[in-house]
């Protein structure tokens, strides 16, 4: 059967990823039954140094030819890390009879990595073990928040991990990960905070997330490390550690001594145990005059992206056919009551209400779609509108939002036809009655 491919809309990533779906469809064609693009792209966001994860199944093996080819591609696609305006891309490919039914350890059939690049352009195509631990994380975060880009949902493919293949492919490789504090700094910091946070709590954190959330539960005397090690991840510094040095490798065996006290405890075998993702923290704030352009690039990726399932192409294109059309359009928003959602300094959803209690935009990113970012924004224009003594909120709904609005608490006054540059929509006003 031949999928629709998912073409990611304009964005700084987007050409890297298009190329890498349009590579695996044309090398692997038939044998290919899903892409999946996960990890930081949809955890917290894509940061100053992140990879673009992406996660491909296919029916067989690939063959030797299948694997150069795929290598010759991405060694282009892919940038040099901390080398390249480009970002680097790390494609794992497993054949599915590998990992389902699932067995530990988990074979994989092939990957790239930048840390691979070297030995890829020696022609060393072939790795000496297919045996991969990693890949009980990999699936795990897969099923867990991932974009299908092609093929079937990951959940149709691929079958869940045991809680103790995760939590001992997770705990794996500690010595190694230890011993390289010096030559991978950053990675090595952050990782052992993610492995504390993942161990202690059962739920997968973002890089930085997992970062404050290790800060917090540190000495004082190992906090300016762990700061470090986020400031420079999320951009906010470069990299160095010359003016801390001596104080690495205390903070990261304090890490692993927590690490490897909370192994000695953990029942692996215990049913009830799973692996959960840790929801977004939110920021709401005021909307600013930069927010403007990002607004009107978020909301002509969800009208994209979202709206579809609810309204045809001629009707997608006359509502948002070009983010930079909206940029002068959204200025009115300066004189709202509008409020900007982010997460880890990604904005996630944004609206704009009138004085008077009109609802005229509320849009939220198609990746967090249903993680209470709408309500977030609407409690803000209800404490609003409870100030202001205001009776009653209004908007009009697209078809796709009707049902969220219900939810809230809107009732359904009127189904009605407008007209957008020369195209008609079904949409529907509604009202929430504010002292009810």
């Amino acid at each position: 059967m031949n999928y629709p491919k998912e073409k990611i809309e304009p964005n700084p990533d987007a050409q890297q990823i298009n190329e890498c779906i349009n590579l695996v469809t044309k090398v692997l064609g038939d044998n290919l039954l899903g892409v999946y693009l996960y990890g930081s792209a949809l955890v917290g966001g894509l940061q100053k140094y992140s990879d673009i994860d992406l996660f491909v199944v296919t029916n067989h093996a690939t063959t030797l030819s299948e694997k150069n080819e795929l290598t010759k591609h991405l060694l282009h696609i892919s940038g040099r890390y901390m080398k390249s305006a480009k970002r680097p891309i790390e494609m794992t490919v497993v054949e599915k009879g590998a990992v389902n039914p699932w067995h530990y350890p988990p074979r994989f059939d092939f990957q790239y990595g930048e840390w691979l690049r070297d030995s890829f352009e020696m022609g060393e195509i072939e790795p000496q073990n297919y045996e991969m631990p990693d890949l009980a994380l990999i699936i795990t975060q897969v099923l867990l928040k991932s974009q299908t880009l092609y093929g079937k949902k990951s959940e149709k493919i691929l079958a869940p991990v045991p809680y103790v293949d995760f939590i001992n492919a997770m705990l794996q490789d500690l010595d190694r990960l230890a011993a390289d504090i010096r030559d991978d700094t950053r990675n090595v910091l952050l990782t052992l905070a993610r492995i504390w946070s993942t161990l202690e709590t059962n739920k997968i954190r973002s890089k930085p997330d997992a970062a404050d959330w290790v800060i917090v539960r540190l000495p004082e005397t190992h906090k300016a490390v762990m700061n470090r090690a986020k400031e420079i991840c999320i951009g906010k510094k470069e990299e160095c550690w010359e003016d801390i040095k001596e104080s690495l490798k205390p903070c990261a065996d304090l890490m692993l001594q927590n690490i490897n006290e909370l192994k000695s405890s953990v029942n692996l075998l215990d049913p009830c145990k799973r692996i959960q993702l840790m929801p977004p923290t939110f920021i709401i704030r005021l909307l600013k005059k930069e927010d403007i352009a990002p607004c009107a690039e978020l909301f002509f990726n969800t009208v994209h992206h979202v709206n579809k399932k609810d309204y045809d192409q001629a009707q997608l294109d006359a509502w948002a056919p070009d983010a930079k059309l909206f940029i002068e359009r959204f200025q009115v928003m300066l004189n709202r009551i509008a409020w900007v959602v982010e997460d880890n300094g990604q904005m996630v959803g944004f609206g704009d209400m009138t004085q008077e209690g009109y609802i005229d935009r509320l849009y939220v990113h198609k990746d967090y779609q249903r993680q209470g970012v709408a309500r977030l924004i609407f409690s803000k224009w209800l404490d609003f509108a409870k100030a202001q003594d205001l009776k009653q909120l209004t908007t009009e709904a697209s078809i796709t939002a009707k049902a969220a609005c219900e939810a809230i608490g809107f009732t359904l006054m009127e189904k009605q036809i407008v007209e957008t540059n020369g195209v008609r929509f079904i949409n529907y006003k509604m009202a929430y009655q504010v002292n009810k």
